[in-house]
């Protein structure tokens, strides 16, 4: 099973600070906004890759190695 309770509030920090800059340079964000049409969409298309992709891409990347951690 997969706890969370045991983590200090110092390790969500450095994850935050390791996950948040990759969205800086995130080709696949820009071609969104490269793609639409004005800026009303542009803005929804950042929020919404926000919203929904990265809570996704960075549960997934901790996931995956609190899981090799365990495996090993």
């Amino acid at each position: 099973m997969l706890y969370l309770n045991n983590l200090s509030w110092q390790t969500l920090v450095k994850w935050a600070v390791t996950i948040v800059p990759i969205w800086f340079v995130g080709m696949t964000l820009y071609q969104r906004i490269y793609a639409c049409r004005d800026e009303k969409t542009a803005q929804r298309a950042w929020f919404l890759a926000g919203l929904l992709e990265w809570p996704v891409m960075a549960f997934m990347g901790v996931a995956l190695g609190v899981l090799a951690r365990v495996a090993a």
